[in-house]
């Protein structure tokens, strides 16, 4: 599927790849602007703003949770900033159209070029701000590490970046970069790297995939799961490990959500991945609302769904990360779970249920409600209360 053909009809993973964006967007801005602290949030593939059907894109979905939360929040427009990366001519031109009339207090700055060449300028030009990265590529190609690795994150006050990882299409790039035929029970479709046939095989291929996965590591993976004719999908859950390893260099919480094709088939993973505790628990809960809109109401076939572990499991895998820790805060906890375990709905419900049986000890602050008196059981940490939990030995 070319560039162009893509922006004619949106298709229903695309549909809920935005419309998790617009679930989590809409709460971390009005959080952030509560806080009256500078956001920045940069569209780094944005296309056409605007799909031939009349759908709204990306950038649009993004304006309009900015405006939304600008006017719960009654800040000052000059407080959050949009940009938009672009790098085909005709979509460009497509998404300046579609933001006439727009809001122009809210609009940063609109950019012609490639995600590689423009990304490190942006956004080593902005100073202390809470800096929100949506990274769609068509394909995966454009993910190379030496990106990031350039990012002065150092100077920012808080990164999130939002990712479309997609582990299908990589696979398939790395299957011709190594020259393997290409099994013929695996379905690739959509936006899938374009690879001219004087790259398979070259040097210059196997250089980009190791400068997305941070190494050599994927060849051997590729090379011996094919030769073993072991199933498509663990390669690249494996693949997705590796590309998860390296933004932990950086992010202390990176989550994987599995976008499906059908039940069966992932098309795409989008990647969570911040320091911030806070912003870990808040995604996770965006996902846990989606999870439970999506699966009743908008997508019967659940293509977007993830599996809650047994309550079991997940008593076990809480006590095997309090081990590590003779207290810990609540959303640190849970952040921890998400990044080690994946994201699972049930973390607080099992923990509440160990509080009940003496499995942990959970100290809040304030002990007391100051309207009422009365002993606090909250399960919510924020600036004016926490929750430190630890085992109970």
């Amino acid at each position: 599927m070319s560039n162009d053909e893509f922006f004619d009809i949106k298709k229903d993973w695309s549909t809920i790849k935005d419309r998790l964006l617009r679930s989590y967007l809409m709460p971390y801005f009005t959080k952030i602007l509560a806080t009256k602290k500078p956001v920045r949030y940069i569209d780094c593939f944005a296309g056409a703003g605007r799909f031939k059907d009349g759908t709204l894109g990306s950038p649009l979905i993004a304006y309009e949770a900015a405006v939304e939360a600008l006017e719960i929040s009654k800040n000052n427009d000059n407080v959050l900033k949009l940009y938009f990366i672009e790098k085909d001519k005709n979509n460009f031109k497509s998404l300046v159209s579609n933001f006439e009339n727009k809001n122009n207090n809210i609009i940063g700055d609109f950019f012609n070029d490639s995600f590689e060449t423009t990304i490190v300028d942006i956004v080593n030009r902005f100073g202390n701000v809470n800096l929100f990265l949506y990274i769609d590529p068509y394909g995966v190609i454009s993910l190379n590490k030496s990106i990031l690795e350039k990012l002065n994150l150092q100077k920012l006050n808080t990164v999130e970046l939002f990712i479309n990882f997609n582990a299908n299409g990589l696979f398939r790039t790395c299957c011709l970069a190594l020259k393997k035929h290409l099994p013929k029970d695996i379905h690739f479709s959509g936006c899938d790297d374009f690879v001219e046939d004087k790259m398979i095989g070259s040097d210059g291929l196997i250089n980009r995939i190791n400068g997305i996965l941070d190494g050599v590591e994927w060849q051997e993976i590729v090379s011996e799961k094919y030769s073993q004719s072991i199933n498509y999908k663990i390669v690249e859950e494996e693949l997705l490990h590796l590309y998860k390893k390296f933004l932990n260099k950086y992010f202390e919480y990176v989550i994987p959500i599995p976008i499906k094709m059908n039940s069966d088939i992932c098309k795409y993973y989008m990647v969570y991945a911040t320091n911030h505790p806070d912003g870990a628990v808040l995604m996770g809960s965006t996902m846990c609302n989606a999870k439970a809109i999506n699966s009743n109401i908008y997508y019967p076939d659940s293509l977007f769904s993830f599996e809650d572990l047994d309550p079991e499991i997940t008593r076990a895998n809480l006590i095997e990360l309090l081990k590590e820790y003779s207290g810990i805060h609540l959303n640190k906890l849970i952040g921890f779970y998400y990044d080690k375990y994946g994201l699972s709905c049930n973390v607080k419900d099992v923990l509440k249920q160990m509080e009940g049986d003496g499995k942990i000890l959970v100290t809040r602050y304030p002990a007391f409600f100051k309207n009422t008196n009365k002993k606090s059981k909250s399960w919510t940490e924020n600036a004016n209360q926490k929750v430190l939990i630890g085992l109970n030995k």
